[in-house]
């Protein structure tokens, strides 16, 4: 894309993302020993019981967590048997050596936690890469496999499973959080919903003009996110797309919790110099229901091919960006 997208892109804060491959969990499950791209530790804290840093050293990129669990299924429950605290030191050498510390559980979630402990604050998905790497991504969890197992987990217990196949090309502007939670609706009676919501990574493209110029109310979807900054909506990387986050300047009440698949209704929203999304309504959305709108490919095609054809358009004067602002997210 041209200037006019290098302008786009300055108009909108975006919040900083983990920009390093995270190391996985393991797992016991079914006689196999997994890597698992979910932290369900991280659940398990809340104002009542902080999250215990001092006990969760940082000393890599590849793991800001600070640790490493390691977890079993057992009889369709979920069980957490070890921390570890890995240690990077240097020896009389002065080659590298890593090693591992058991973290006492007590000093994590209390005097009466034991190991193997119930997970039963959990709720959620858990992943399990299967087969070989098909797209390496530099930042958390988002590498995609061959294969995923997907686990679905309602306090600690086990209440659906199933395996997703990852094609390159077919999949190139889907994202691995919309497939799996696309994945985990197959047999429920719900619909994609493609009719009358805008695929959020259209929004810093000429597609949004008139909604700017009109305060108009718009539809998109995303995955609900919140920090000391305030909420906002992320759109996953695809193969073909970088990720998108939309800070929300105002939304009403809501009890949607982190890491939630949503459709909002919004207008954009002056915030000093950047636009941020004003939500007068948020639902989530439903297994099954996609965030990545079936007619993006073509959208995105039919907009490069008119950049590429009339730079003119792709390139609005000072004064035309000034009257037209232009909201977007990406890095």
């Amino acid at each position: 894309m041209k200037t006019s997208l290098l302008l786009i892109l300055a108009l909108l804060p975006v919040r900083l993302l983990f920009a390093t491959a995270q190391m996985p969990e393991r797992i016991e499950y079914k006689g196999e020993t997994l890597s698992m791209f979910s932290t369900p530790l991280e659940d398990a804290f809340s104002k009542d019981r902080p999250r215990p840093d001092n006990l969760f050293e940082f000393q890599s990129t590849a793991n800001w967590r600070g640790y490493i669990g390691h977890w079993k299924i057992e009889e369709d429950q979920l069980l957490l048997t070890a921390l570890y605290r890995e240690r990077y030191e240097k020896d009389a050498e002065g080659k590298h050596t890593r090693t591992k510390e058991l973290i006492p559980l007590d000093k994590v979630l209390g005097a009466e936690a034991a190991y193997p402990m119930k997970a039963d604050w959990f709720t959620g998905t858990l992943r399990f890469p299967r087969g070989e790497l098909v797209r390496y991504v530099h930042m958390g969890f988002g590498s995609q496999y061959e294969k995923e197992l997907l686990i679905k987990i309602e306090a600690g217990k086990i209440i659906h499973a199933v395996e997703i196949a990852h094609d390159p090309e077919k999949d190139a502007y889907r994202s691995s959080s919309d497939m799996q939670w696309v994945a985990l609706g197959e047999g429920l009676e719900n619909t994609t919903g493609d009719a009358d919501w805008i695929d959020g990574r259209l929004l810093p493209t000429p597609v949004i003009y008139p909604f700017m110029q009109n305060k108009q109310v718009f539809k998109t979807r995303g995955i609900f996110f919140t920090d000391e900054e305030g909420p906002y909506l992320w759109i996953p990387e695809t193969k073909e797309t970088r990720p998108l986050n939309l800070p929300i300047h105002k939304s009403p009440p809501t009890e949607i919790a982190k890491g939630s698949h949503v459709e909002i209704e919004a207008r954009f929203y002056l915030a000093g110099e950047n636009f941020e999304l004003e939500a007068t309504s948020i639902r989530p959305l439903k297994p099954g229901e996609t965030i990545h709108h079936s007619s993006f490919p073509a959208q995105l095609k039919e907009i490069r091919s008119q950049d590429e054809s009339d730079p003119k358009q792709a390139d609005p004067s000072p004064a035309a960006a000034t009257s037209t602002p232009v909201p977007a997210a990406d890095r």
